[in-house]
């Protein structure tokens, strides 16, 4: 978390945070993209 880090006057965090903010299983796509998301194969050129 870094609203800690963050002054309460710091205009990029919110003083109420929002449900999409919270790990509720939104955390797990962040975690594991490579499952949802296989842009990273050893064949892709872009991999390189």
């Amino acid at each position: 978390m870094v609203e800690f880090q963050k002054a309460p006057d710091d205009p990029e965090i919110d003083p109420t945070p929002s449900p999409q903010d919270e790990p509720i299983g939104d955390d797990q796509r962040e975690h594991a993209p490579d499952e949802r998301l296989p842009q990273k194969n050893p064949t892709d050129p872009e991999y390189s």
